[in-house]
């Protein structure tokens, strides 16, 4: 491994990999029909078979992407923007590393778990939950999700 990644990076990707590969549990990651779902968001994810998995605020910092609008042109005093989203070094590489991973163990594949807006940064293997109908209007503290079902940008 590089050794110029940052620590928290380089931990991450130790954990992944050894819960992948090895019987290592963590508290924010599961695997599920031969998938390794791993939540990157902070806040824990309650899913609706009954699991919930802790959040990991590092993992969400790494893969955390901030909306830049660029104005296009004014209609009538009105502001038509575009919103592309900055990614972060780090995340990029955790995302390039998973989806290596992937490639090349497609019998152990990764999920990364985060924010919608995270999804459409990255791209797939980073996806997003989705709540079920009668809690996707509740904060995310007191939403349940499917466990099977996921927003993906390929």
């Amino acid at each position: 491994m590089c050794k110029y990644l940052p620590k928290e990076l380089e931990c991450a990707i130790t954990e992944i990999t050894r819960a992948v590969f090895g019987n290592e549990k963590y508290p924010y990651m599961i695997k599920y029909a031969g998938v390794l779902l791993v939540n990157c968001t902070p806040h824990p994810l309650k899913f609706n078979n009954g699991i919930t998995l802790q959040g990991n605020q590092k993992l969400a910092e790494i893969l955390r992407a901030k909306p830049v609008e660029t104005e296009l042109r004014q209609v009538m005093g009105i502001k038509l923007v575009r919103t592309d989203f900055e990614t972060t070094e780090e995340g990029k590489f955790l995302v390039a590393t998973i989806a290596e991973h992937n490639i090349r163990n497609p019998d152990k594949p990764v999920l990364l778990i985060s924010s919608i807006i995270s999804a459409q940064a990255y791209g797939f293997p980073v996806v997003s939950p989705i709540a079920t109908p009668e809690t996707s209007r509740k904060p995310p503290n007191e939403r349940i999700v499917y466990i099977d079902k996921f927003n993906t940008f390929l």
